[in-house]
Parts: C-alpha cells; structure tokens; sequence
C-alpha cells in the first residue's frame, strides 16, 4: 500500500485484520467487534503527531463498530475532568490531572484501570513509551490480556536502551508484546537492535487523512480556491510542513 495514501481507515483496518487472527479475543456472538484500550501520555487538544493519530484511529475504530477507549495524562490544555468525550466522540478518561508528580499518578491510575475494568476490554493499545508502560505491561500480563505498542518515532527504542526505565519496558515489551508496530525500516533495525524479534514488528505507518488534504483534482475545483471564493485562499499559495526531532512533542 501506497503510505501516501494510507488513511486513519487504513490504519484501523489494518489493526483490526492483525487482532482477528487472535480467535481467543474474539466471540461469534459479537459480530468479531472487541474493545480496544488506548493508553497514550497525551491526547488532543495537545498538538502532536502521536496525539493526532491516537484520536484519528480511534474514531475510525468506533465507526467499524468496536468499542474504544483512551486512557491519559491531565493538565493543560486537557479539560479539569475525569471522564470526557472528545469532539471526534471517543470517550476519553483523564487520569493525573494535577501537574504534581503527573506521570507517577497516570502510570499508576493506568496500572489501576486495566484491574478494575478488566470485564470491560479485551486489548490493551499502548501508543507512547514511559512510565505508564512499565506500570501497564505487567498488569495486562498478569489478566491476560493482548498488548500490541507503537513507537512514535525513529530513535526511539535506541534511546530507551540508554536508561534503565527503558530497558525495563523493552525486556517487557520483548516478553509480553504480541506486536510492536514501528513506521519505518529503520526503526525496524532500531527495534532488532534492542532486542526485539523481527516476527513481532508490525508496519504502521501514520495514517493521513487524504480526503482533507487532497489537491483539487480538476481546473474546475481548483477555481474553487481562488480569492474571494468559500476557502478565500489564492491559488498562488503554496503550504508545506516543516518539523524537527525533539524528544518530547510540543508544545506540553
């Protein structure tokens, strides 16, 4: 598939193809739906490439039928509650609202929702590295639940061998994981490097929703981005993206 053309659908479908080759999590009463839960540090309105894709996929997962929901970190610009529904409607719970040793609070309140909900999940999606990760993978190991984790970047598994929170979630991530999805060959050389089996590495790409931003397609449409018309846009512009490697998205 072109990744060009690889869509927050595609990536749904993808993830959904992947899970139903697990017959154990599935029942024929359900119609083969299961219920995903998205544990991500962050989450919109927070900006980032991770943030965006987190909600994209989701909603594209509740449109197939499946139930979803996402579990992360409070605090500016997250709305003050517990329990919320994003503007895409993926039911959203926000734990460690308080900036107070924020991520010691949402690792454990991850640790305490796989236990409690446990009747109410099947697969455990984890979409960022950190605490909340080593807090999570042995919890959902011990229920017995399916884990599958993305890695957001390049470079990111390489640097999580250089400290011992890292080394951490790789011996766990190389021991419970069922996949690691990465975007590249590169990180795909990354994850062997640190460990991981190349059977378990799962291409992910981040999805691009080219309904939005597709090109108009004829010369009529195209008048439609002249000056004066709905858009307002002249058609001389001209829009590209620019970004740079950090080790943290921005803004927090």
């Amino acid at each position: 598939m072109d990744s060009c053309r690889f869509g927050a659908g595609d990536a749904a479908d993808r993830f959904v193809t992947f899970m139903r080759r697990l017959d154990r999590i599935t029942s024929p009463r359900d119609g083969r739906r299961f219920s995903v839960l998205v544990v991500s540090h962050s989450y919109p309105p927070v900006l980032g490439g991770s943030e965006v894709e987190a909600q994209r996929v989701c909603s594209a997962l509740l449109r197939r039928g499946h139930t979803v929901t996402v579990l992360c970190s409070g605090g500016p610009p997250m709305p003050d509650v517990s329990f919320w529904t994003d503007p895409a409607g993926v039911p959203v719970r926000i734990l460690g609202r308080h900036r107070l040793a924020r991520d010691y609070a949402f690792a454990l309140g991850v640790a305490r929702t796989l236990l409690r909900e446990r009747r109410r999940y099947q697969i455990v999606y984890f979409l960022m590295q950190g605490l909340h990760l080593a807090a999570g993978l042995p919890v959902a190991r011990l229920l017995g639940k399916p884990v599958v984790m993305k890695v957001s970047g390049s470079g990111i598994t390489t640097s999580m061998r250089g400290s011992w929170l890292g080394r951490l979630e790789l011996r766990f991530l190389r021991r419970w994981a069922r996949r690691v999805m990465i975007l590249n060959p590169g990180m795909a050389e990354e994850a062997i490097a640190a460990g991981l089996e190349p059977d378990r590495l799962l291409w992910m790409p981040n999805p691009v929703d080219t309904d939005e931003f597709a090109p108009p397609p004829t010369r009529s449409t195209a008048a439609s981005c002249a000056p004066g018309s709905a858009s307002g846009l002249p058609r001389r512009w001209l829009f590209s993206l620019a970004g740079w490697r950090a080790k943290r998205s921005w803004p927090r």
